[in-house]
């Protein structure tokens, strides 16, 4: 990072705080995804965030310190009255546009009614005052110069009537690189809380809450992102979220010891993007999936190499309209996903009518390969582990490692629910396949050689066919049909298949 023209004692701080979280997150991953050979990941996930925000919180007294470090510029030197009722949209724009290289201090309540733009590089807003936004429709802070911070300050929306998407709704939108922002307050947006699309960028320990769609979304070929200690409350759409496009996948993006309260969306998510982490997160109440990753057709960019490694989600998919579960992947179109790895996760009280703990869905011709479910401990919520829709099992390598339901190993059960195709393997001891209605077609692996036992049972209200590889048989028949309500397991005797 280059020294900040106004925080030369704090950007050592900064940068290293940066650098080691990046190389905390290499050291959990092993630098790369890979399936360790028994399953359970190396790494100490809990140490490694511990050092990284306690050497945030450092960074936090250091820079109390240097508050005072060069002389500010206020509102009131150029006519703002910033007791929360004037307008004071023309003297703040004339402060932002001569700040350049300064420190803004803002101490009171200051009304604008018109978007806000920071141009000029090296700007720090900084004090415990606040930009309030009076105007849904042009109620954005722009930064768009480089190298400029935000600290303590507060940037709130006074009133929304829905949800919007334009970028001049965005409460603060961020295209300038090295942005910093240190514990700023986002109450209110009449879109995202953030809208990011810069390079470089560090928020530390932010709150963002009550906004019409995501806390943070990054996007727009963002890179080398670092989100650490920031919380979310009841935004209208995900928590933190990570969305690309086909022009340039957002990469490089770390998120650490962040949380999600109360979210009417998703917690974490990923649409598209490359080289992305979420580490020791907390989400407690969303309506869908606590995390997702998406690669949503071909408007949207692929997905490779997404990491969720250590972390406790409450209350996931409330709302039984979204039937996401408590981890979710999906892909549609040409989209598509690989290496997506959960580990070192509890999940409690996930909707008890949710069709498993982890669904994954491909349509169309996506694909989706190497998924990794590794020391997961799960609390209630729905019985079935896994859901997959249209996903060949073998052929996409889905590992499950040392995954505990209510004190009890269901990882070797491999429990998945069938709406398709569902080309099973030998990998497990025993699998239980549930077969619901819309075609269900679970297809069994070659029968010499394997020890598996498969437990199905038709959950729907028509027939459900089983068929074999090979050109072999189950009871001397080349597929057995499953009424409706009926179960049925099925075992190898060393070159078909047979009931018992």
């Amino acid at each position: 990072m280059l020294p900040h023209p106004t925080r030369l004692k704090e950007v050592p701080i900064m940068s290293d705080i940066t650098a080691y979280t990046k190389q905390q997150a290499d050291q959990l991953l092993g630098g790369k995804y890979t399936k360790p050979s028994d399953g359970v990941p190396k790494s100490d996930l809990a140490s490694g965030v511990q050092a990284s925000l306690e050497k945030a919180d450092a960074a936090l007294r250091k820079t109390d310190a240097d508050a005072t470090y060069v002389k500010a510029i206020t509102p009131e030197m150029f006519g703002a009255a910033g007791d929360g009722t004037t307008n004071d949209q023309a003297a703040l724009q004339a402060m932002f546009d001569a700040a350049g290289g300064k420190t803004v201090w803002l101490a009171g309540t200051y009304a604008h009614s018109g978007i806000l733009t920071i141009s000029a590089s090296g700007v720090t807003i900084d004090g415990p005052g606040t930009l309030l936004a009076t105007a849904e429709q042009t109620s954005s802070v722009l930064v768009s110069g480089a190298y400029c911070t935000m600290r303590r300050v507060t940037i709130k929306m006074q009133s929304t009537t829905q949800r919007y998407t334009e970028y001049e709704k965005m409460k603060v939108r961020v295209t300038g690189d090295h942005f910093y922002a240190d514990r700023i307050t986002i109450d209110g947006s009449a879109a995202s809380g953030v809208y990011l699309a810069a390079g470089w960028a560090t928020f530390l320990g932010c709150v963002i809450k009550d906004t019409r769609a995501d806390g943070i979304f990054t996007s727009e070929g963002s890179h080398d992102v670092t989100v650490l200690a920031c919380t979310a409350i009841n935004t209208g759409d995900d928590g933190f979220s990570v969305v690309s496009y086909p022009d340039g996948p957002v990469q490089r993006y770390t998120n650490v010891g962040c949380k999600v309260l109360n979210g009417q969306a998703r917690g974490f998510s990923c649409v598209g993007g490359t080289d992305v982490t979420f580490a020791s997160f907390y989400v407690n109440t969303c309506q869908a999936a606590a995390l997702y990753v998406g690669g949503e057709g071909d408007g949207f960019a692929n997905i490779a190499r997404v990491s969720f490694v250590g972390g406790e989600i409450i209350n996931a998919n409330q709302n039984a309209s979204t039937d996401h579960g408590a981890l979710h992947i999906t892909a549609w179109g040409t989209r598509s996903v690989t290496q997506v790895s959960f580990s070192g996760l509890t999940i409690r009280n996930t909707r008890s009518g949710a069709s498993a703990q982890l669904r994954v869905i491909r349509y169309d011709n996506s694909t989706i390969t190497d998924l990794l479910l590794s020391g997961v401990t799960l609390i209630d919520g729905p019985g079935t582990l896994v859901n997959l829709h249209q996903v060949t099992a073998a052929g996409n390598r889905i590992y499950l490692a040392n995954v505990l339901r209510n004190g009890i190993d269901v990882t070797a059960r491999q429990v998945f629910t069938s709406y398709g195709a569902l080309t099973l393997d030998g990998a497990s001891t025993k699998y239980v396949v549930f077969m619901a209605s819309g075609g269900s077609a679970p297809v069994l692996p070659t029968a010499v050689g394997n020890v598996s036992v498969y437990r199905f049972k038709n959950t729907g209200d028509a027939d459900a066919t089983i068929s074999t590889t090979s050109s072999q048989t189950i009871d001397g028949a080349a597929t057995l049909t499953l009424s409706p309500g009926n179960a049925v397991d099925i075992e190898s005797d060393g070159d078909n298949w047979r009931t018992f």
